[in-house]
């Protein structure tokens, strides 16, 4: 199974997440019981993801469009694109965290009934991406799939820690 890197119709609403969601006038205030509401006075329970379901289920969105990274991984990413799926909406993939992120997203993306596209950034792919992995998602004719091998079918560079360029950064509790 293939994506589509196709067009996106112009005429479709889409949304970055995560975001600020007074930016697009859904700005929360409390209502007469103490209760979120977004701007427009329907409830949106506290959280991202439960405003981002009350705008795919009124129609705020037409297609979301979500970054594995930034959305807070997989298991959020399949929450959303379950939602998007309850309402008859198609979900598009962000890509433009690093080859590791395109290869979890090409394998997520393959793997949901309701994923329209696969975004990339095709001056990373087709530069320093592959300067970190052994293998990228292979993209034929427009269309990708997924590494051969086990996992993700890919690894990261044996040197990489030891480059010259190589900035490490760990967080601790």
């Amino acid at each position: 199974m293939n994506l589509n890197f196709g067009k996106k119709p112009q005429n479709a609403k889409t949304i970055n997440y995560p975001m600020n969601l007074n930016k697009i006038g859904l700005g929360f205030r409390l209502g007469e019981q103490g209760e979120e509401l977004a701007e427009g006075g329907f409830p949106a329970p506290a959280g991202a993801h439960a405003a981002l379901a009350v705008l795919i289920e009124r129609g705020g969105i037409g297609t979301p469009i979500m970054d594995v990274v930034w959305a807070g991984g997989v298991t959020a990413v399949r929450k959303v694109a379950a939602l998007a799926e309850a309402a008859s909406r198609p979900l598009a993939l962000h890509d433009c965290s690093g080859p590791v992120t395109l290869a979890v997203s090409a394998h997520l993306a393959l793997s949901l009934r309701n994923v329209r596209e696969q975004e990339i950034a095709r001056g990373f792919y087709y530069n320093w991406y592959q300067d970190l992995v052994d293998y990228l998602p292979p993209i034929v004719d427009g269309m990708i799939s997924v590494p051969d091998g086990p996992g993700l079918g890919l690894d990261l560079l044996p040197d990489l820690a030891g480059r010259a360029d190589a900035v490490q950064r760990v967080s601790k509790l």
